[in-house]
Formats: C-alpha cells, structure tokens, sequence
C-alpha cells in the first residue's frame, strides 16, 4: 500500500481553498465514487485508514518496474499513449465525467499509468474543488491527458477551435449508450459516497445536474 497523509500542499488550482477535506479523504471519496459509477478498475483501490491517531489515504501501490505514467511512456514510445488509450475510448469519457463531476483538475500526463494496455488514474489529493472550478479557464488545471493524447497532431500548438476539432469523439451508437449512463448516475449515492468521507457534495451535485441537463 501507498499511505497518503491527510494534509500536504495543495493544487493552486480555483476552487481547490473552497474544499475543507483532507487530501487523503479526497482520495477515499474519488475512488469510493469511481467504484459506485462502474469505473474501479481504472482507479487503484483507496481507503481511509487511521494509524497511530493519524489519517491516511491506503492506495494499492502500482510498483514502479511495472508501471509508467503517460509522460514516461510517450518518452519511451511517442505514439505508446496514444494506441493504448485508443482500446478505451468507450470509457474515456465516462473518465472525463468523473474527474468533471468531483473537481478534478490535475489529470496531467503523470497521473495517467500504464502497464501492457492497461490504464490506471492515480493522485486525487486535489480533487473535490469547490464552487469555482472552471477547468476551461483556469491555467492552473489541466485538460485530461486521456483527452489530449488522442488528438491529432500537437495539442498545445493547436487554436482553442482547433484543439476541440482535434479531440476524440463517440459514434452515434456508443454516444447514446454514454448519455444513458450519465442520466443514470444516482445523485443521492454520489451525496451519500461524499457525506461519509467528509466532503462538502454541494459542488459535484451542481456539476452533475450540468452535465445531466446537457443530456437531456
């Protein structure tokens, strides 16, 4: 196990001081939402524990000999992220839903690994912002990797109207079914889930019921 201590320095990114919980009770919470949402195997198993009076976030350890980050692998092989996440894209955005929907906004290339086509997403001591976490127009957070990765050519080169034409999209098909899942996601488990790991829900509930009215 990894053993996240409850308090260490935060993201600058807006939003991020609105949040009163500890980083390792984010931690519990991303993943305890993440599992809820049918999403757990992509996020290393997490629970809070307390040692010697002292919180802790408990995350499953992805040893280093086995496991790179995404920034790691595209030094390795340039187009190694790329192909990997491709054999995702079903879940991809059901990936950007989650870190959307509770305040993520450090889903930089390191905290995206890999290992023989597999994707884990790791490090949510900053997730779980506040009111004012507007990604879109913050320097501070990043667009997901997951995202960027797929795009054509050199994302941060591109014009904003050529970084949204570059991003991935679902076909008709796997879009309905995606839209479907979201207007099933169950906003009183996601208060529930956020209450027991001393989380303030107002927030990702407001964030949720954007995304389900864009749905709808």
């Amino acid at each position: 196990l990894l053993l996240k201590p409850g308090s260490v320095p935060q993201n600058p990114a807006a939003g991020e001081d609105q949040t009163s919980a500890t980083q390792s009770q984010r931690e519990g919470a991303f993943f305890a939402v993440a599992a809820a949402w049918g999403l757990g195997k992509y996020v290393p198993e997490c629970h809070l524990l307390v040692i010697d009076g002292k919180e802790y976030a408990a995350i499953k350890f992805l040893p280093p000999e086995l496991w790179e980050n995404g920034q790691q692998f595209k030094e390795r092989d340039p187009n190694g992220p790329r192909r990997a996440l491709s054999l995702y894209l079903a879940d991809i955005f059901k990936w950007a839903v989650l870190d959307y929907v509770l305040g993520n906004p450090d889903r930089n290339s390191g905290n995206v690994m890999f290992c023989q086509g597999e994707v884990k997403l790791i490090d949510h001591g900053s997730a779980l912002a506040g009111i004012d976490f507007k990604p879109a127009h913050d320097k501070f957070s990043f667009v997901p990797f997951y995202l960027r990765a797929l795009a054509a050519g050199d994302y941060y080169k591109l014009s904003p109207e050529q970084k949204l034409r570059s991003l991935p999209r679902l076909v008709p098909v796997l879009e309905k079914e995606f839209q479907e899942w979201i207007l099933r996601l169950d906003a009183d488990l996601l208060k529930k889930l956020l209450f027991i790991h001393n989380v303030d829900p107002v927030p990702s509930l407001a964030r949720l019921d954007i995304i389900k009215e864009a749905c709808r």
